[in-house]
């Protein structure tokens, strides 16, 4: 991973998210893994908050399986 803080910050408020078993899957082949960054630049409370509860709420989405797209438009949306 590369991260440069710019001018203005000296500080990186970016934040991750790795999690290798999202569906708790014990085979192998179906688990989901889901990883993301989360852009801190307009500060790092809100970066946090869907580093910690995004991937929540959408693995929860009805269409999480089938249309993942729709799923993460409107988990975006429920946040």
């Amino acid at each position: 991973m590369n991260s440069h803080p710019g001018s203005l910050s000296t500080n990186n408020e970016d934040r991750i998210c790795v999690i290798t078993n999202l569906n708790k899957s014990i085979l192998k082949d179906t688990q989901i893994s889901f990883f993301s960054i989360y852009d801190g630049k307009n500060g790092v409370a809100k970066a946090e908050y869907f580093r910690d509860h995004f991937h929540n709420v959408l693995i929860k989405d009805k269409d999480f399986h089938r249309d993942l797209e729709t799923s993460i438009k409107r988990s975006i949306l429920l946040m």
